[in-house]
């Protein structure tokens, strides 16, 4: 199963990495298999 969360573009991976510890030491959530990925959606064209 795969979930996604978008991100703001102001977000990035160097962000994440530093994230995912974070959540480890204040909530005690195991993201460890979480994955930062960027997807091109290409343009928009507007009609």
């Amino acid at each position: 199963m795969i979930f996604l969360i978008r991100l703001p573009d102001f977000v990035a991976q160097k962000d994440f990495e530093w994230a995912v510890p974070q959540v480890w030491e204040k909530k005690k959530l195991d993201c460890s298999k979480a994955e930062y990925l960027f997807i091109d959606e290409g343009l928009l064209k507007l009609r």
